[in-house]
């Protein structure tokens, strides 16, 4: 369980890097295309395309970052409202969704990032499947997180939350 604790922790960092270099890169690249079309009436033609790629690593980067910090959206009027033993079997069964969809997403991107990965965009030598590698990629990462989670509401391990002037810390 630790190892697969620590595990989680060091891909947790490298999304986190890897999503901060695209942060930067993106906002350059949004910034000098605004420049050089408006400024210098010479658009950078490949910024679109480019911006997409980043765009969908962000994101998908971020899914995997929130899963870990357990900040993904959530409805929780059903579970605040039962006992706390039924609250845990309910969080296991959530959990083994998520992670069922995580293996689906992976399988399934995996087809299509290797379906498309000799394509490439008409403005940018960049391949179309590694656009689509995004997904499969960030799955694979969420698992690794999920799974901890799910393996802490059988251990007891997981961090417990308090409560500090009416909002969760």
């Amino acid at each position: 369980m630790r190892l697969l604790s620590k595990i989680s922790d060091i891909l947790d960092y490298a999304a986190s890097t890897v999503a901060g270099i695209i942060t930067v890169v993106l906002t350059t690249i949004t910034l000098a295309g605004v420049i050089y079309r408006f400024v210098l009436d010479n658009p950078i033609v490949w910024v679109y395309e480019f911006t997409v790629v980043c765009f969908a690593w962000m994101i998908f980067l971020g899914m995997s970052m929130a899963f870990k910090r357990k900040e993904q959206i959530s409805l929780t009027f059903l579970s605040d409202a039962l006992p706390e033993g039924a609250r845990i079997w309910l969080s296991r069964v959530i959990l083994l969704v998520i992670l069922v969809f995580l293996v689906i997403s992976t399988k399934e991107g995996l087809a299509v990032s290797k379906s498309t990965w000799y394509q490439v965009y008409n403005t940018v030598p960049i391949s179309k499947g590694l656009f689509y590698a995004s997904l499969p990629v960030s799955a694979v990462i969420s698992f690794v997180h999920i799974l901890v989670e799910f393996l802490e509401t059988f251990t007891g391990s997981e961090k417990k939350e308090t409560v500090q002037s009416g909002v969760e810390v």
